[in-house]
């Protein structure tokens, strides 16, 4: 069955109220996700697509939690912003940067991630005040937050990617973060697989060993081309006599085959489709 059907299968859920049922929603809308980049002509057809199936739900939660509302609202509300700023719904951005805060431990908990990142999409001088606010925050959630909205951003690439290297400024912790972060940005998705291989050396020694299995294994979740699965083949396969990575890096082929077949065999049906929704 064509990945193109689902086109026909999401709008079913549009006024799904419920969270739980939500998740299988938003795998399918992930596996759409796969056959589509900004740079693509239809691409901004395929936001509005998204769009139409958050708006039942955003009409009917708005943005703002609302004191003693039940947990089955508060996360699907994470879900439906989440996906409005998929889409580029200029109002909930909109809405979203007005709530900023200087202080950001004022803006509320739930929105503070989705509040921040629409803030720098609205204004991109923020982003130093985040960077610094990263580096001097104590607050382990605040810090998350902080590099979340800052790798969403796609004015600041060359900056982005210094971060890689500079550890006094990049928490161990964050790295990996970090790093996926910066390869599912379109913007700077390149320059990350590019600093990867460039600085593998530098991962084994940040990491011990300890979390090493990760890059690869994360790094093969965005390739989406025969040359970067080559690049992949390439870099990775005398790796593999290494114990630590010896099943990552298998595993890893396995899931790139897999991906670029079916990116092969549906990518024709998908684009299609999206052209003929009214």
């Amino acid at each position: 069955v064509s990945t193109a059907t689902h086109f026909d299968l999401l709008p079913k859920f549009e006024k799904e109220t419920n969270f739980a049922i939500w998740n299988p929603v938003l795998a399918l809308i992930s596996d759409l996700k796969l056959f589509f980049t900004p740079d693509d002509a239809d691409f901004a057809k395929f936001q509005q697509f998204i769009a139409s199936l958050t708006k039942y739900n955003l009409d009917r939660l708005g943005l703002i939690p609302h004191d003693g509302e039940d947990d089955n609202k508060t996360k699907l509300r994470q879900v439906i912003t989440g996906l409005a700023l998929y889409s580029g719904n200029k109002d909930v951005i909109s809405e979203l940067a007005g709530m900023y805060e200087d202080d950001a431990m004022k803006i509320h908990p739930e929105l503070r991630s989705s509040v921040l990142l629409a803030k720098l999409r609205s204004d991109s001088t923020v982003f130093t005040t985040y960077l610094e606010k990263y580096q001097k925050v104590a607050d382990p959630n605040l810090k998350d937050d902080y590099l979340s909205a800052l790798t969403d951003d796609r004015r600041h690439v060359d900056e982005l990617i210094k971060l890689l290297s500079e550890h006094d400024i990049v928490r161990p912790q964050d790295h990996l973060y970090l790093f996926v972060d910066l390869i599912r940005n379109h913007k700077t998705r390149e320059k990350a697989m590019d600093w990867l291989y460039d600085n593998w050396s530098d991962v084994v020694e940040m990491t011990g060993e300890k979390s090493l299995e990760d890059y690869p294994r994360l790094l093969a979740t965005a390739i989406r081309t025969t040359e970067e699965a080559k690049r992949f083949e390439e870099f990775f396969t005398p790796l593999a006599e290494n114990p630590v990575l010896t099943r990552t890096i298998s595993v890893a082929k396995a899931d790139i085959d897999a991906r670029l077949r079916l990116l092969s065999m549906d990518y024709a049906d998908v684009h299609r489709r999206l052209l003929e929704l009214s």
